[in-house]
């Protein structure tokens, strides 16, 4: 019988521990567990429709969907969410869309933090600057970036991590500009953020030929 990842009721006697097994929540549809962070929380509007939380901050109890397109209309297909809500919910058509278009925005705002904070910069010779200085922890290529920016950034430093979940023109949106072929951000805390949202974007916008993939570390050599 599949179970329901839930908030708790009440709250605990203490806090746990960085990493502990009380930071995983399960998906709802494929029973899986895994880090809260990763996971999208859904809640049940007053209106009773099902709502992505996607800042994980919305009132009421939630559930967790692994957020990955196939498994969540698969969720959809299967009245998974109803089921582990115990009641009547309503899921608007195009819900997988919706969110994707909210975790879009969320990675956007985020970037256009870290472009305000001076911990990303936009633009091939910025980027190659942070390269050589040794500054580059993330590594944002455009899904649709050419030949050369793909050689150009074939082999990063060792512990850097790259992702392709954005397209070219979303990357200059954030950075106020026409287009940019990536962005690179600096280790911090911002960092991380953005490789937790580009993680679950990549999600939304995985198919079996599409190039989308969640950060992925490099050795570098």
């Amino acid at each position: 019988m599949m179970q329901a990842a839930t908030e708790p009721t009440t709250a605990p006697t203490r806090r746990a521990p960085e990493g502990a097994d009380a930071k995983l929540r399960r998906c709802v549809v494929t029973g899986a567990s895994a880090p809260r962070p990763t996971l999208l929380r859904l809640v049940v509007s007053p209106e009773g429709v099902l709502t992505p939380d996607i800042a994980g901050r919305l009132p009421g109890r939630g559930i967790w969907v692994t957020p990955d397109r196939a498994v969540i209309e698969h969720g959809i297909a299967r009245k998974a969410y109803q089921r582990a809500l115990r009641g009547p919910v309503q899921v608007l058509a195009g819900f997988a869309d919706l969110v994707e278009r909210l975790l879009l925005q969320r990675l956007l705002d985020a970037i256009g933090l870290a472009r305000r904070a001076g911990d990303a910069v936009a633009g091939a010779q910025k980027a190659e600057e942070w390269l050589a200085a040794g500054r580059v922890g993330l590594l944002l290529l455009a899904r649709d970036a050419g030949a050369d920016a793909r050689r150009r950034w074939q082999h990063l430093p060792q512990g850097a991590a790259c992702a392709t979940v954005l397209t070219a023109d979303e990357i200059g949106r954030a950075f106020a500009r026409d287009r940019a072929a990536q962005i690179v951000v600096r280790q911090g805390p911002l960092m991380k953020r953005l490789m937790t949202d580009a993680g679950r974007l990549a999600g939304m916008r995985r198919t079996g030929s599409d190039p989308a993939e969640t950060p992925q570390h490099r050795d570098g050599e």
